[in-house]
């Protein structure tokens, strides 16, 4: 079994950090987590947020949730994925942030 993980401080697109960078209080901190077993592939990822992350932080984290929320509501059988992306591109938009691609 092969696993990998990865967390991302602050803003900062999520990378794999092999240092040993402590955790700050401020920090948003994403862990993914991907198996390969037997063939299968299986993806897993939470974002937790630190006790001093502030309002714009908290409220990145939110319009993500809501963007999945949203993506999920537009998957089903015979749908085309660009539906998703469709969908979800004007959820930064509601909430004063953008899409970094």
């Amino acid at each position: 079994m092969e696993y990998q993980t990865s967390r991302s401080p602050l803003y900062q697109i999520p990378i794999v950090l092999t240092d040993s960078r402590p955790l700050h209080p401020e920090d948003i901190v994403n862990v993914d987590l991907t198996i390969f077993l037997d063939g299968y592939h299986g993806d897993t990822s939470a974002t937790f947020l630190l006790p001093e992350v502030d309002k714009r932080g908290r409220e990145l984290v939110e319009a993500t949730k809501e963007a999945l929320e949203v993506g999920i509501g537009q998957c089903g059988p015979g749908r085309p994925l660009k539906e998703i992306g469709r969908a979800i591109q004007y959820v930064p938009l509601t909430h004063r942030t953008q899409v970094q691609g």
